[in-house]
């Protein structure tokens, strides 16, 4: 704890899972240049050197252009094993082919491999023992020849356990600033996590809190310290997201003493993008929000544009959901048809949808009890017609909606709280179709049990992860469903990860705001810990 081109099928087969588990990035083939042609003088003689002998440790012209190809990532469990689809160009090698594997970590083996001759495409089988190194390592296949696929082998341990090269145990713990707490994080594609949240729990006095750690868990201080001279000095960061491409960061949330909607953008490096609204940071202005307002779901395109989701804040004290765009400079986006609801609500949850529309969530709060939402948009802001009532429809009456994630088949998963409970509550939708119920469950009924963030899994799964228990034992949850609503008891005790102090088990140490998937699968919880060494935490545990 730190207190402070190759088209590759992965088939991942363990002998602790129920399952397989795939983890497809593509990534093109990397082009070996010719040479260069050198044009000849037609009156200088040149000697004919066609049938000498390449010099030594150098490959004929047509055995150097060969290619093996292989996708970016490559995951295997201790005790399992994983075949990895490769293929070769031969640009001239001929015969029966090797595959040698270089750079595996201790207690990783790979099976005989060969290119039969004339054959284009083979497997390679790796074999992780049960005591293997976990962890990602940098590996290649080889062919004599050929130039190597690079690709990234990562050797996980059990399912649903604290993954143990980060930090050492799994947990970061930032005791320097015991007051604060991450609402949010996205893992960026080189495995840095950006969380973001408050200082001072958000309460008066405190500012936006964003930082970046490196893979390994230890702290991105040179981005900490730029990102601390850019970010609002009052207020709360809510939600985090990444503009393809650029990979400059948008972060959305609600700054001053009467908090109204804002989003800062920074470079990769941290520093306030000068080309963004007001040196980097757009807050919305007094005469639109009179009474508030604040962000709580953002999406960054590669244009530039910035999507976000939130709350208005009504005169009587009520709250409006709301959705609007944002063009690269910072100014709305008068093509996008700003969103207000014409009922009393709340928007959590903000998620792009396959094509341009996009989907919002969040809690209905003009019936009684509370309801989950969710409302279809199309890509101009206008409500999608073939979508439930204008746009929009209502789930899961009690409950009330605190975040959402996507599944990898479209259908969306609302999490959050049955107030009649208190109970957790998570409702899964057909998103993409008509909006369909495909399950809602409240469970428990304990002492205020709700669920208070998601995230997706692995094989159509998803993540819900909150807080509960009795007056007796309190803790912190990480769940994870298959499709159908059921636990998936292939992960952590029979579906479900409980963190806790077990030295104070009736106190909620660890308070749970928000998670998170990365590309190699692994899941994130984000969110600060009360009473001892209290401060703002991130925990990564294994798919």
């Amino acid at each position: 704890m730190r207190k402070v081109g190759l088209t590759v099928s992965l088939l991942v087969v363990s002998a602790s899972l129920a399952g397989a588990f795939t983890a497809c990035v593509g990534d093109d083939p990397v082009a070996v240049p010719q040479d260069a042609a050198t044009p000849q003088d037609a009156a200088t003689t040149t000697p004919d050197t066609s049938t000498l002998p390449p010099p030594d440790g150098a490959a004929p012209d047509a055995q150097a252009q060969a290619q093996i190809t292989a996708d970016a990532r490559a995951f295997v469990r201790q005790g399992g094993m994983v075949e990895i689809d490769a293929k070769i160009e031969r640009k001239g090698l001929a015969g029966e082919l090797a595959v040698t594997v270089t750079g595996l970590p201790k207690g990783v083996t790979a099976q005989p491999a060969v290119f039969a001759a004339a054959a284009s495409t083979t497997k390679v089988t790796l074999v992780a023992a049960n005591d293997a190194t976990v962890g990602e390592a940098p590996i290649k296949l080889e062919v004599s020849g050929a130039a190597p696929a690079s690709l990234n082998l990562l050797v996980a341990g059990p399912s649903g356990t604290l993954d143990t090269t980060f930090d050492n145990d799994g947990l970061v713990l930032v005791t320097a600033d015991p007051t604060a707490v991450f609402y949010a994080a996205r893992v960026q594609n080189d495995g840095k996590i950006v969380a973001v949240g408050a200082q001072n729990g958000g309460a008066a006095g405190g500012g936006w809190y964003v930082k970046r750690y490196n893979a390994d868990g230890s702290p991105d201080a040179a981005f900490n310290t730029a990102a601390a001279a850019a970010v609002p000095g009052q207020g709360m960061a809510r939600a985090v997201a990444f503009e393809p491409g650029s990979g400059k960061i948008v972060v959305a949330g609600g700054a001053g003493t009467t908090e109204r909607l804002a989003v800062v953008r920074l470079n990769p490096n941290g520093a306030a993008d000068q080309g963004f609204a007001n040196a980097g940071t757009l807050i919305v202005d007094s005469v639109t929000h009179p009474n508030g307002s604040r962000a709580n779901g953002v999406v960054a395109f590669g244009n530039g544009t910035v999507l976000v989701a939130g709350t208005r804040t009504e005169g009587g004290g009520g709250g409006t959901g709301i959705v609007d765009r944002y063009l690269p400079n910072g100014t709305r986006d008068p093509a996008f048809a700003s969103y207000v609801s014409p009922t009393a609500s709340a928007f959590t949850g903000l998620l792009p949808l396959a094509g341009s529309a996009f989907f919002v969530t969040g809690t209905e709060a003009s019936v009684s009890p509370p309801a989950q939402i969710g409302l279809r948009l199309l890509g101009n802001g206008t409500p999608d017609a073939t979508f439930g009532n204008q746009g929009k429809r209502i789930y899961a009456s009690g409950c009330r909606g605190a975040a959402s994630a996507l599944a990898t088949n479209g259908d969306v998963v609302i999490t959050g709280q049955d107030v009649r409970g208190p109970s957790y509550c998570v409702t899964r939708v057909a998103a993409q179709g008509n909006g369909d119920l495909v399950y809602t469950q409240s469970i428990g009924g304990g002492n205020s049990e709700q669920f208070t963030a998601a995230a997706s899994g692995p094989g159509n799964t998803t993540y819900a992860a909150g807080n509960g228990g009795g007056s007796q034992d309190k803790v912190a949850i990480l769940e994870r469903r298959q499709p159908n609503g059921n636990l998936d008891r292939t992960f952590a005790s029979a579906g479900t990860y409980e963190l806790e102090d077990p030295a104070t088990p009736d106190t909620y140490i660890y308070s749970i705001q928000g998670a998170t998937t990365g590309d190699d699968g692994r899941v994130l919880i984000v969110g600060s810990r009360a009473s001892s060494n209290r401060g703002p935490f991130i925990a990564r545990f294994w798919p």
